[in-house]
């Protein structure tokens, strides 16, 4: 399909030297006129356009039934990977994490390699890496959405694999670099996450992440409805409320994957100083390549070559 649209383009820009060329031709020695000339151009290029725009339509249609194939195909063979949970509860007093000797990688991809760590509450611990060297991957783990291949991972003691889904999304939330706030008001949004949580509760929340009085200051104020993609408040202003729906929640931990990626120095810091005040109650991990953000950290550990060293 890729070289079947490339020999229509190269046809395509062929055809259009030919009309200038062929047109000039005519308007020098006088068989067609300047206007006509431009006319007859302007026509040919939307005409171009229409029938590139109906060739990748057909390629658009093409690729969605082989999409809806292979979807079927999964259905009807059974193939689709069906996470397995435990049954065992966990206490949400704690806080820790433990990964002994973890590896994960899948075909002949090598991604992480005999991971120890050691997470404990009232720490930020910072893990730090070139991209794509498994950060988001460790978390993905921790969170049990991906699955060791070899080793094992501990919630407060508590092996990972023997925790139901539920016990496990109660013990970790995660802030990641995109805000996740749904097109509704700034109550509903906490309410998504919490649906007995009060006003009171929502405002208090608010005020430990310097979101308060910004939004008293709102016509609507929590009722103000957050446009789509966020448009009526800032990113940090956005990464703030998204930290704060996260502490509704009331997890033991908190996984920062690159919270200040899209924000500028005076919006990190902001994010910085509210990660310090959290970690009095929380058990923090952040994830970033910002070495100044990373700062506040306790103890700091880099991926490198698929290992995990402490810096």
């Amino acid at each position: 399909m890729i070289g079947f649209q490339t020999l229509l383009s190269v046809i395509g820009m062929l055809g259009e030297i030919s009309v200038y060329v062929v047109g000039a031709y005519l308007t020098v020695i006088a068989a067609l006129s300047i206007e006509k000339f431009i006319q007859f151009v302007s026509y040919s290029q939307q005409f171009g356009n229409s029938s590139l725009s109906l060739i990748n339509l057909v390629s658009d249609y093409q690729r969605i039934i082989v999409n809806l194939l292979r979807l079927q195909d999964i259905g009807d063979n059974g193939n689709a990977y069906h996470e397995q949970f435990g049954v065992q509860e966990i206490l949400y007093e704690g806080g820790d994490i433990e990964l002994k000797n973890v590896s994960y990688g899948y075909s002949d991809k090598l991604i992480l390699k005999d991971i120890n760590l050691e997470i404990v509450k009232g720490q930020i611990t910072a893990i730090v890496g070139e991209s794509g060297s498994g950060k988001s991957t460790l978390i993905n783990l921790m969170m049990r959405l991906y699955k060791e291949n070899n080793g094992t991972i501990k919630l407060n003691g508590i092996d990972i694999k023997n925790l139901t889904e539920k016990s496990i999304r109660d013990y970790i939330s995660v802030v990641s670099q995109q805000h996740f706030l749904f097109n509704a008001s700034i109550w509903d949004n906490f309410r998504y996450i919490n649906p007995d949580i009060t006003l009171e509760e929502i405002k208090d929340i608010c005020e430990q992440c310097e979101m308060d009085e910004i939004i008293e200051k709102l016509p609507e104020q929590y009722e103000t409805i957050i446009y789509e993609n966020g448009t009526n408040f800032s990113m940090g202003q956005l990464q703030r409320l998204s930290i704060a729906r996260v502490l509704a929640k009331n997890t033991p931990v908190i996984l920062f994957d690159e919270p200040t990626s899209a924000l500028d120095r005076k919006a990190a810091n902001k994010i910085r100083k509210l990660i310090e005040k959290l970690k009095r109650d929380k058990t923090i991990v952040i994830i970033s390549h910002d070495f100044e953000f990373i700062q506040c950290a306790d103890i700091i550990y880099k991926i490198e070559k698929h290992n995990l060293i402490q810096v």
